[in-house]
């Protein structure tokens, strides 16, 4: 507020609209840091501070190209800012899966400085990269040990914990990662999707609902949404969520199979019949959703389909007959 205040005050303030920016980014607010810490810039404050955040605030928005075309274009930065610039970059070409640029930006940033902590973490991503888990796992624990909030590490922990399905450990990392950054909503999904992982419904569902009150399309939360109320055995909004999950881009088979036996729990044949068939063509024989689509065949008439259905059909037991 009183950054606000200064600014509305005086808007030619570079040293206010870089706190202000900063502010920002540390919160999660990437969208605001980057107008603040543009104008900030261009106001002439000094870009050994601006251009690390604003390269932060393109990385919270997944803007990878943005980052990458801002490291090559920043020129005579100091140590500390050019080795934090460089991971940054790092990180924006493993996201464009360029790995080997990844290694070649943080090589540099570790010739630059290897006590950095920005160079610690470029290491702990590389050992990631080379699925040396293990050991990126305990480069990214010291790296906590020395700065505990840094939210970069934070992230990668969780990622680190959740691929060796260590679910508790992960919910943790993610919880501080989403505590440290309030306003990004990115960090809400992923921890909602980590408290799922470890069957905790709940606290998964308090996140999904505030995401949903925010965008009510959003095709993950959907999904996520859908799977909560499907394993409370709420089929009507399972339902319902997940066809908005599969209506605005994600028609995979787990979300087809959620729909089409939510449709089937409510006796709403023709639309288990539209799931199921939707996928039937990419499971093997064995896979029950296909018993399931002959059923929903014999229940809608189409007798000569599930007859068909009916002679592929393999592993049947006596209860199946």
């Amino acid at each position: 507020i009183e950054l606000k205040n200064a600014i509305q005050e005086a808007p030619d303030n570079g040293q206010a609209r870089f706190l202000l920016g900063k502010v920002y980014v540390e919160r999660g607010a990437a969208a605001a840091a980057e107008k603040e810490l543009g104008q900030a810039l261009k106001l002439g404050y000094d870009k050994n501070e601006v251009l690390p955040l604003l390269a932060k605030a393109y990385n919270l928005q997944f803007r990878s190209i943005e980052v990458v075309d801002l490291v090559n274009e920043s020129r005579h930065l100091e140590p500390r800012a050019q080795t934090a610039m460089l991971v940054y970059q790092a990180l924006a070409y493993y996201q464009l899966d360029k790995p080997a640029k990844a290694k070649q930006s943080i090589n540099l940033a570790k010739e630059i400085s290897t006590d950095s902590i920005y160079s610690k973490l470029g290491s702990a991503y590389l050992a990631f990269s080379e699925n040396q888990m293990d050991i990126s796992l305990v480069k990214t624990d010291v790296i906590l040990a020395q700065q505990p909030d840094f939210t970069e590490a934070l992230l990668l922990k969780g990622q680190l914990a959740a691929l060796k399905k260590d679910n508790e450990l992960a919910v943790a990392s993610f919880k501080k990662y989403q505590a440290l950054l309030p306003d990004l909503i990115s960090a809400r999904i992923i921890l909602a999707n980590a408290y799922i992982k470890n069957k905790q419904y709940e606290a998964a569902e308090k996140y999904l609902d505030q995401l949903l009150q925010m965008n009510g399309v959003l095709p993950f939360v959907n999904q996520l949404k859908g799977f909560v109320r499907f394993q409370a055995l709420d089929f009507e909004n399972a339902k319902l969520y997940t066809e908005v999950a599969i209506q605005n881009g994600l028609s995979t088979i787990p979300n087809r199979i959620v729909a089409g036996i939510s449709s089937l729990q409510q006796k709403k044949h023709e639309q288990a019949y539209q799931h199921f068939s939707a996928v039937s063509g990419d499971l093997n024989a064995e896979h029950p959703i296909q018993k399931l689509l002959a059923t929903v065949e014999l229940k809608l008439g189409y007798n000569v389909a599930a007859a068909d259905k009916l002679t592929k059909l393999q592993g049947l037991t006596q209860d199946d007959i």
